[in-house]
């Protein structure tokens, strides 16, 4: 029997696909990521459909929409009985079909140590969850330091989280992540046993602190500057700064101006950059081992940064700054390529199914990449607390709690500044994509719901005595499960 193709799959946390070389940033050096773009498929418009961390991730999980999973917010994760409703993990399907699965770094998961079906763990959880006694916190009290608020650092408030770490390089988050994953990688053997990997790093994501060996090298450099305020994303500045002035960033986004985005997408840059050295390390790892060529790569990232655009940090709504991701896919048996059509962070669950040579799971979110499936996504669903999203090859939809929507020509306004929606002449465009949107929020609510069905009652609604539901002492089977 043909050897079952290694699956790797890395993971960076809140990095926007326009700071790599290979989608165009010339500031910075990303000879890696690059050159795996060059071997492999890169996705020149990958987004994620749930700009936040954690309802990112259960989707890449399941494979499902934030609706769909429940987990609309950081505040949330998948159900504890998910299992018993029929909602597995890509890594416990793949379990269940002999591979090892493992997974190391920053997952996000509820409870942080729970498996979601990764056999083996080394944990190295959110730079902002300093208190959690997890195997990167470990390490550095057996080093001799403490696992510290970025506010440790010299400056951070003033510079919004742009700071040099007060660790050294050899101890910095990324850094133990990757030699975790080296050393992993040196324990394997001959055995046929193929592995399912998931390489979780914790940067970009702020506080933006890189070591100084990696600050020295990201010389000062021009970048480009964020997009501007507009009247609609003004009607959300409020609430991002109020969520960036808790505790657990601390900064006060009101006067976020040119010069203090600048530094804050200097260090970003600079954290990027490390991240790009490590995974050349994990890339040379393979290689030295003779299993590059039996190894598929998948490199993203969970969703991006605004970086200052329209006056904000981190996430939370659908501009392309938060939304648009990296997304390169390498099988050594495909040859390079690149596809232009949107895709979605979720369809690399049914991607990673195709690899382990698995069918495709029948969910409404995921789709296996071209050229690998045998179709192409018309258009991307999103959705969060904060509103939803329909993304197509030109045009995205938007709808927001506020009452605020937005529609935008992506392709032609990158910086997202005209709102089409104050254009007659895009009325009828409007209205049909609302539609559209709307019969994809239902479909996920229905979906999503499904565990409360009460199967009896549906499958013979004419009260004849046969039916238990008419009888005293039926009960209500729960979860229903779903049926894929």
């Amino acid at each position: 029997m043909e050897k079952r193709k290694n699956i790797l799959f890395i993971l960076t946390d809140q990095q926007r696909a326009d700071f790599c070389g290979c989608y165009g940033a010339r500031w910075l050096k990303t000879p890696n990521i690059d050159k795996l773009a060059s071997e492999g498929v890169l996705y020149k418009n990958a987004v994620t459909p749930s700009a936040a961390c954690v309802p990112a991730r259960a989707s890449l999980l399941t494979g499902r929409s934030a609706i769909e999973n429940r987990v609309i917010n950081n505040a949330q994760w998948l159900r504890p009985d998910h299992s018993a409703m029929g909602v597995f993990t890509w890594p416990q399907i793949l379990a269940e079909e002999g591979y090892h699965t493992v997974s190391i770094g920053k997952m996000h998961f509820y409870p942080w140590d729970i498996s979601e079906g990764f056999q083996h763990r080394i944990i190295a959880e959110d730079k902002r969850h300093t208190g959690v006694q997890d195997d990167y916190t470990l390490f550095l009290q057996k080093h001799g330091y403490k696992r510290l608020h970025g506010s440790a650092c010299e400056g951070y408030y003033e510079h919004l989280g742009a700071v040099i770490s007060y660790l050294p390089e050899e101890m910095q988050i990324d850094r133990f992540v990757c030699n975790q994953t080296l050393e992993y990688l040196d324990m394997l053997n001959d055995e046929e046993i193929p592995f399912a990997m998931m390489v979780g790093f914790p940067g970009p994501h702020c506080p933006y602190d890189p070591s100084q060996e990696m600050m020295d090298k990201m010389p000062d450099a021009d970048i480009p500057q964020p997009a501007p305020r507009t009247k609609t994303s003004d009607t959300f500045r409020p609430r991002n700064i109020s969520d960036n002035s808790l505790g657990w960033n601390g900064v006060d986004l009101t006067n976020f101006t040119a010069e203090k985005a600048h530094k804050v997408r200097l260090h970003y840059s600079a954290l990027i950059q490390a991240i790009d050295e490590y995974l050349g390390e994990i890339i040379s790892k393979l290689k030295e081992k003779n299993i590059y060529d039996d190894t598929v790569i998948i490199f993203s990232s969970d969703h991006g940064d605004y970086l200052g655009d329209f006056g904000m940090a981190g996430k939370g709504h659908f501009y392309e700054g938060a939304i648009k991701i990296p997304m390169i896919v390498r099988d050594p048996a495909t040859a390079p390529a690149e596809v232009e059509h949107p895709v979605s962070l979720t369809d690399t669950f049914n991607t990673i199914l195709h690899f382990a040579g698995l069918n495709p799971a029948d969910t409404l979110d995921t789709t296996t990449l071209a050229p690998f499936g045998p179709t192409t996504r018309a258009a991307v669903f999103g959705c969060i607390d904060q509103g939803w999203m329909l993304l197509d090859n030109q045009y995205k939809y938007c709808a927001y709690y506020n009452g605020v929507q937005e529609l935008f020509d992506v392709a032609a306004d990158k910086l997202e500044q005209n709102n089409l929606l104050e254009d007659a002449n895009y009325a009828e465009l409007a209205k049909e994509m609302r539609s559209e949107l709307d019969r994809r929020v239902f479909a996920a609510i229905s979906a999503g719901n499904i565990d409360n069905m009460a199967k009896e009652k549906l499958m013979d609604r004419s009260r004849t005595f046969s039916n238990p539901f008419n009888h005293h002492g039926w009960t209500r089977v729960y979860p229903h499960k779903v049926e894929n």
